[in-house]
């Protein structure tokens, strides 16, 4: 009796290991880590997994960043196939700011659409690390511009003024 429920545990762990084998076998470029804080980082390109959308790292020095998937919430606009808009700011009555999501190149764009600038920047990355739920650090890794209509500022228009908080950022 013992001797067969050896061999059935044998058994087992001996077709499990032959089962993993043949899954890396038939799809060796999946490979998905949860890790504290929330980081998955995924390795063939998907980026929905589990309900986080993955964004590649801009710098190629960090791991990927993965968030929920905001596109989801139901405040979020879907403009067209792959553009999404949330969070307009209002400051006097007007909105200080938009933020865009584009979902093939993964990137998002603040528009600031009030002056002073800084106060416009500084509410719109706010409200994007809400959104988000990351760390600031997160965000400098990830594909954002910041930028202002002629309308707005002639001096600032054209350019990308980066987050106040990352490096290179334009001083307003």
């Amino acid at each position: 009796m013992i001797k067969n429920l050896v061999l059935y545990i044998v058994l087992g762990i001996f077709l499990l290991l032959i089962l993993n084998i043949f899954l890396l076998i038939k799809n060796p470029s999946v490979y998905t880590d949860l890790v504290p804080g929330g980081r998955v980082t995924v390795s063939d390109g998907k980026d929905d997994v589990n309900g986080f959308i993955v964004f590649p790292s801009t710098t190629g020095v960090s791991d990927p960043v993965s968030t929920r998937d905001f596109r989801k919430d139901s405040d979020v606009v879907k403009l067209d196939e792959v553009t999404f808009q949330f969070d307009e700011g209002v400051a006097n009555n007007e909105i200080s700011y938009q933020i865009f999501f584009d979902d093939i190149d993964k990137s998002f764009t603040l528009s600031l659409l009030q002056e002073p600038l800084a106060s416009s920047r500084l509410n719109a990355e706010e409200a994007l690390l809400k959104r988000l739920a990351v760390p600031k650090n997160d965000l400098c890794s990830m594909k954002i511009i910041v930028n202002t209509p002629s309308f707005v500022s002639e001096d600032y228009s054209g350019n990308n003024l980066g987050l106040s908080f990352c490096p290179g950022a334009m001083n307003l």
